[in-house]
């Protein structure tokens, strides 16, 4: 499975993109899902976007579970967010 993950994606959402490949390769590998590959991590409107190639429902279910979880972590400092700046997540301290 080959991934690339952009300049802009935050390391704070390092677990998020480790789980959603986890999840993913579990699906392929036990439950006999459609592979994905060429995977591609960005940010869009603030949150984190997963372009990839192949998969099923159920890996477009992890994806927008992953862009779910994504915007509970604040863009800057990786504490938990509490508002959205400029379609950002943001926690109290963070401008």
């Amino acid at each position: 499975m080959n991934y690339l993950i952009t300049d802009e994606v935050p390391e704070h959402w390092n677990d998020i993109i480790d789980a959603f490949v986890t999840m993913s390769e579990w699906e392929v590998e036990f439950n006999k899902g459609t592979p994905i590959d060429c995977i591609e991590f960005s940010v869009r409107r603030g949150l984190l976007a997963i372009a990839y190639e192949g998969g099923d429902t159920i890996i477009d279910a992890h994806a927008r579970f992953a862009r779910a979880m994504s915007a509970k972590i604040c863009y800057s400092c990786g504490a938990p967010s509490s508002r959205e700046v400029f379609q950002y997540p943001k926690c109290e301290d963070c401008d």
